[in-house]
């Protein structure tokens, strides 16, 4: 199982690279962290392997300093959070009105819920 992890590696460089030139920082973050993991992960090959705790440890370190990269100027921080706006605001993008509800007809998060005074279970 060892051996997946130099392909994860090499897979998040391969993002990394892509994104990089396509200029989407979002997905070169993804792809650096992704290729971070693999390397963390495949050390195993040539020393014992890391403690989860310090690969979790790593992998935050990783994360912090990443949004410190990009948060610095504000065009590659607008352009950081611009897929993760996309996904969020386009109507589009969003769950159908008539998709499926965990809880009865009709669903607490849709307009046409009224709060009945009971709880329905």
């Amino acid at each position: 199982m060892i051996w997946i992890y130099p392909v994860v590696t090499v897979i998040g460089i391969t993002v990394s690279i892509v994104s990089a030139l396509k200029r989407s920082p979002f997905f070169n973050f993804l792809g650096i962290l992704i290729a971070i993991y693999g390397f963390l992960m495949s050390l195993g090959l040539f020393m014992p392997p890391l403690p989860g705790q310090v690969v979790v440890m790593y992998m935050a370190m990783a994360i912090f300093a990443f949004l410190i990269f990009f948060s610095i100027q504000e065009d590659t921080w607008k352009a950081f959070l611009r897929p993760i706006k996309s996904v969020l605001a386009e109507e589009e993008k969003k769950a159908p009105e008539d998709s499926y509800c965990l809880y009865r007809d009709p669903c607490p998060w849709r307009d046409d819920y009224i709060f009945q005074g009971e709880a329905q279970i």
